[in-house]
């Protein structure tokens, strides 16, 4: 608590010290306890210690909002125009990938349910008749499709996570 007083105190000293002749006395008592005056104590029983203030060498430098120079309200503006403009982008693209989506999961849906002759061969075994099987070509083609629509759905959800934010 004594900390944040002194912290404080030395705020306001160093904010007027230009005006008070930029020396602060740090005042110790025998307890320890710390305090900070303007002016030289009289029958202090402590430590003193004379400090002088160099206002120039006291500056601190802060970086504004975004990281970068400029700041306040304008800046905190420029950034929320930012974020808005990422999420609109974020929800365009969602929508965009939602139709190519659903066109790729009909595409196999059609695939699936209809190879064309070409792409079915038989096998069976002489005597006990044959059945229609994919052709190794045609099962490669139908898994690839499958990773498509696996990669849109992952691009999606990603697209709509960011278009929430």
């Amino acid at each position: 608590m004594n900390v944040v007083r002194a912290v404080a105190l030395m705020i306001a000293v160093v904010s007027v010290g230009v005006a008070s002749g930029q020396t602060l006395y740090k005042l110790i008592d025998k307890n320890g306890k710390i305090t900070y005056s303007e002016s030289p104590p009289k029958n202090f029983d402590g430590k003193v210690i004379r400090m002088d203030i160099d206002p120039n060498a006291n500056s601190a430098t802060l970086t504004k909002p975004g990281g970068g120079e400029g700041g306040g309200a304008a800046s905190i503006k420029g950034d929320l125009k930012k974020a808005e403009s990422k999420r609109k982008a974020a929800a365009e693209r969602a929508a965009g990938l939602r139709t190519e989506l659903e066109d790729a999961k009909k595409e196999l849906e059609e695939a699936r349910a209809n190879p064309g002759e070409e792409n079915i061969t038989y096998a069976g075994i002489a005597g006990k008749g044959t059945k229609p099987v994919l052709t190794e070509a045609y099962q490669e083609k139908l898994a690839v499709m499958e990773k498509n629509v696996k990669l849109l759905e992952k691009q999606l959800a990603e697209a709509e996570r960011d278009a929430r934010l």
